[in-house]
C-alpha cells in the first residue's frame, strides 16, 4: 500500500509544491536575458536609458543602443556607423569599421537584424 506523500516522515525535505517559483527558475527565456544584458552591460552601473551610452561599453552594446533608438523598421547603416564613431570618440578608421562590422554581424547572428536587398545601405529590424 502506498501512503500519500505528505504523510511520510520528513516529506518536506524531498517534495516541493511551489511550481510557479520552480518554473521561473528553470524555464529559460534567452531573448529576455540577451536584451537585458545588451541594454545594461554592467547591470549595476548603467541605467536602462540608451542615451547614457559610454565608450567603455562593449561594441555590441553600443551598436544595440542605436538599434533601440532607431524608430523605423529599416536602419541606415551609414547613420549607425556615424553614431558608433561618435560614441567611441574616434574618427573613421579601418579598425573602427572592422569593430562596427563585427557588431552588426553579431546582431545579425542573434536575430536582431537582417540584410535587405530592396534598400541598399539599410538593414531590417527583426525584433522590435
Amino acid at each position: 500500500h502506498f501512503k500519500p506523500q505528505d504523510r511520510l516522515p520528513l516529506h518536506f525535505l524531498f517534495y516541493y509544491d511551489k511550481v510557479k517559483i520552480l518554473s521561473q527558475c528553470f524555464n529559460a527565456n534567452p531573448r529576455l536575458r540577451i536584451i537585458s544584458c545588451l541594454s545594461r552591460p554592467n547591470c549595476h552601473g548603467f541605467p536602462n536609458d540608451p542615451s547614457m551610452v559610454d565608450s567603455s561599453w562593449e561594441d555590441l552594446c553600443i551598436a544595440y543602443s542605436f538599434f533601440q533608438q532607431a524608430g523605423s523598421n529599416f536602419i541606415n547603416i551609414s547613420d549607425w556607423y556615424t553614431y558608433f564613431c561618435t560614441v567611441l570618440g574616434e574618427s573613421h578608421s579601418k579598425e573602427i569599421l572592422a569593430r562596427f562590422g563585427q557588431s552588426l554581424n553579431e546582431l545579425r547572428l542573434l536575430g536582431f537584424i537582417e540584410t535587405n536587398k530592396r534598400k541598399q545601405g539599410h538593414v531590417m529590424r527583426l525584433i522590435v
